[in-house]
């Protein structure tokens, strides 16, 4: 026979595996969220769309990209993570060697003399397009707040993962081949 005290733990119990549910996949779901509106502006070429530099001083934006599946990655000179996240994208480059892709690394509000002098010291990205941004536009739209960021955007210049912290490359690449298959 259940007595009252022990009926009592166990909906205590019950209380507590449900908050630790509901918690867990609050995490998960804030690891994939989606970007805010400034951001899809960039894609939908409102009137604000944001123009960027690459690191030999070319400008674009990211809706010239739309079409392809685009990887970002934020990354800043200051941080510890930024080398293993951009030899690790570039890797995962290596594994998608079509037009369909684009990897980007969005260098946050440095001036190309800071980030230059960083990768100078990293061996070379060669597939990926090293952007400066110096306004701190990207991070901001997508309401960056762990460094390094990745965001990986659909075709349609939707937001297919947002992976906050450092970045991992099986689920970056499952991230592509669902984007991929969107198509």
């Amino acid at each position: 026979m259940v007595t009252k005290k022990q009926t009592l733990l166990l909906i205590g119990l019950g209380v507590l595996l449900l908050i630790a549910v509901v918690a867990t996949v609050f995490i998960v779901l804030s690891r994939q969220s989606a970007v805010s509106e400034a951001t899809k502006n960039i894609f939908a070429g409102s009137t604000d769309a944001v123009t960027y530099t690459d690191i030999n001083g070319s400008e674009l934006s990211l809706e010239d990209f739309l079409g392809q599946v685009l990887v970002v990655t934020s990354w800043a000179s200051w941080s510890p993570f930024t080398a293993t996240d951009l030899t690790s994208l570039n890797l995962i480059a290596a594994d998608y060697s079509n037009d369909e892709i684009v990897f980007m690394a969005i260098n946050r509000k440095e001036t190309k003399d800071q980030a230059a002098r960083l990768l100078a010291t990293l061996p070379e990205f060669p597939l990926l397009k090293i952007i400066i941004d110096t306004e701190d536009h990207f991070y901001r739209g997508v309401e960056g707040y762990a460094m390094p960021e990745t965001v990986v955007f659909d075709t349609r210049g939707e937001v297919v993962l947002h992976v906050r912290g450092v970045l991992n490359a099986a689920e970056v690449k499952g991230a592509i081949e669902t984007a991929l298959a969107k198509e």
